[in-house]
């Protein structure tokens, strides 16, 4: 279903059998929405949060490093499946948490999509050149070495720059791309901030630049200003993939619980810093994972 944000962008909800989004049964929804949120949303902060945390493992892990790329590989790498090995009541928990939580789920359908887009824009605008591709504020860039993976075995070529703050991120990266083997691609590390992100395209222009889970973190007047930056050094028909989270109602718990704040975006609100950061809304899009949480956005230029 087509709909039109604010300066006219192109949304929609992708439905792709190809991509096997995960999606809620009637039960697992009733549990959540019924029984699980209202009482974690009643209890007190320190109790619903210690509830939490001692359930399992993995749990307090998604606790303990909330909004970095070691609680986000906890959800990726999520295969859906009831491990037996370990203790049962924190395999059991580990279960529930990622398959009843839609917050879990909707992260590994943000991966999916973003996939897909990434690979889209890279076999686009791959000629004889090596495609480039600048990831800020890569994280573990899992999504990004996936896609090298890819257009290697495709039999095209491509460089990235992974730009991170957290040099345990960078870290994750390199062991990541040993274990798709990627490691002999041009593949260039770079521990910074975002807001520095120019000083490394000198030389070397990227024709995507890839921020997806960052603007989460965002005021709208800072994502205005760093997609104008982004804009300005990307070459005519390049791309910006970024996303942001929209309200659901795993908000409080997220919040209350986990301690995992973010800003949260409508449609109309992700439009405007698009078009308010140069793109024309023709050339935009932002496409949502099926249970409407994260929304992709992309912008060529």
């Amino acid at each position: 279903m087509l709909s039109f944000a604010s300066g006219g962008v192109i949304t929609k909800t992708v439905e792709d059998p190809s991509l096997f989004f995960e999606e809620t049964n009637f039960v697992s929804n009733f549990i959540r929405k019924m029984l699980i949120l209202p009482l974690f949303n009643l209890l007190p902060k320190g109790t619903g949060t210690y509830l939490f945390i001692k359930t399992s493992t993995s749990a307090s892990e998604i606790y303990n490093f909330a909004k970095s790329s070691r609680a986000l590989e906890i959800l990726y790498n999520f295969d859906g499946k009831f491990e037996k090995a370990g203790k049962f009541l924190d395999v059991v928990f580990t279960y529930f948490w990622q398959r009843h939580f839609i917050n879990a789920k909707a992260v590994r359908n943000r991966f999916k999509l973003v996939q897909k887009e990434l690979y889209r824009c890279a076999t686009e605008i791959s000629t004889q050149e090596p495609v480039r591709i600048l990831s800020l504020a890569s994280g573990s860039a899992r999504v990004v070495i996936t896609i090298l993976a890819q257009l290697k075995k495709a039999g095209l070529k491509a460089e990235a720059k992974l730009l991170d703050l957290n040099p345990s991120a960078l870290v994750i990266s390199k062991k990541i791309a040993a274990e798709f083997g990627v490691s002999n691609m041009i593949i260039e590390y770079c521990e910074d901030k975002v807001g520095n992100f120019e000083k490394y395209i000198n030389g070397w222009r990227p024709n995507i630049i890839e921020m997806v889970g960052f603007m989460d973190y965002l005021s709208q007047s800072k994502g205005i200003l760093i997609t104008k930056k982004i804009y300005n050094v990307l070459p005519d028909s390049g791309y910006f993939i970024t996303c942001n989270i929209k309200d659901n109602d795993e908000r409080k718990f997220l919040t209350k619980v986990l301690n995992w704040d973010m800003n949260y975006r409508d449609p109309d609100e992700l439009s405007t810093i698009l078009v308010e950061g140069g793109f024309d809304p023709d050339y935009c899009q932002i496409l949502y994972e099926p249970y409407k949480i994260h929304g992709i956005a992309i912008g060529k230029k």
